[in-house]
């Protein structure tokens, strides 16, 4: 016979496994939360300094615009006359021409005619395609070569992958002479206050970024923002070189206002990116060794620079131009 005190044991026993149970749910949500807290930040992270390390190669619009278009294509009936033949070659025996399983057999290889001649019709149709796909995509790189700029919109709109760029806005300038890139990059503020990390216990660890490591991050991600862009850039359109201009908000020294002013300046040339492996460098240094102009202190950070010297007015910098 079961006592009451029985009961009560059992059930104090079936309380402390849920409870067991709910603290090892627990434990183990918070080891997830804590896991996804330090991927997420290192994923930032890389967003935002990293973008530059892809590799570079420019499309050969050149070549494209040089190739003779491709004819029209000539229909073939290689799958009709096919089973023409078989039709032509079929010899019922015996049994098929008493019980009529030849009649059955001719009417079938008769349908296979028709079918096949609508696949020789399919197989046209798609050559006739390809063929007008071919010549459009000739057209349009000789429309390109010439410097039409519309054509150099679209280029960038198809083959350019800005998605990657850790800046808010980009837009471009084409000029007689050049091209320009002007991207609004991220302030300060925009950057992430707080590291998280995942200690051996499995907790996350939040500490707040140092003044010096934030003003590092905004350089890294100015310069490995520009880079990209112009790796990008180059990609799509026939240049040998592509000017990227970086604005963000900074400490105006005249003014004592934050203002958005130029931070980053650097002609881009296709031949120099070809020859840095960008998978593999820095961003800071890697924008130097290209040739870059920004002012940076550890102290300041990313300071204003005067982007006139390099033939880049306000009227250009503050375009509408798309």
């Amino acid at each position: 016979m079961v006592t009451a005190l029985q009961i009560a044991r059992g059930i104090t026993r079936t309380m402390k496994a849920i409870e067991r149970d709910a603290q090892r749910a627990r434990k183990q949500a918070l080891l997830e939360a804590s896991a996804d807290a330090a991927d997420n930040y290192e994923r930032l992270i890389q967003f935002l300094t990293t973008s530059h390390r892809v590799a570079f190669v420019q499309h050969d619009w050149a070549g494209l615009a040089s190739i003779v278009p491709p004819a029209d294509p000539v229909r073939g009936d290689a799958v009709e006359q096919t089973a023409i033949g078989v039709l032509k070659n079929y010899s019922p025996g015996w049994f098929a021409r008493t019980f009529g399983g030849a009649k059955r057999k001719h009417a079938e290889l008769s349908d296979a005619i028709a079918k096949a001649r609508a696949t020789d019709d399919r197989l046209h149709a798609e050559a006739a395609e390809n063929v007008g796909r071919r010549r459009a995509e000739i057209a349009f790189a000789k429309t390109l070569m010439s410097g039409d700029g519309e054509a150099a919109k679209a280029a960038l709109n198809r083959h350019a992958d800005f998605g990657a760029v850790g800046v808010e806005a980009l837009r471009f300038v084409f000029s007689d002479d050049r091209t320009i890139a002007v991207a609004n990059g991220f302030e300060l503020d925009d950057l992430p206050s707080n590291s998280v990390t995942q200690l051996k216990s499995g907790k996350a660890s939040v500490k707040p970024l140092s003044g010096r490591r934030l003003r590092e991050l905004h350089r890294d991600n100015v310069c490995s923002s520009a880079i990209r862009i112009a790796v990008e850039a180059l990609k799509a359109l026939p240049l040998d070189s592509v000017d990227v201009v970086v604005q963000s908000d900074v400490l105006d020294r005249g003014s004592g206002h934050i203002e958005a002013r130029p931070v980053f300046y650097c002609r881009f040339a296709a031949q120099a990116l070809s020859n840095v492996n960008l998978t593999r460098v820095e961003p800071a240094p890697a924008a130097e060794h290209l040739g870059a102009h920004f002012d940076y202190t550890a102290r300041d950070g990313m300071r204003p620079i005067d982007v006139g010297q390099f033939g880049l007015s306000d009227v250009i910098l503050n375009s509408d131009e798309p």
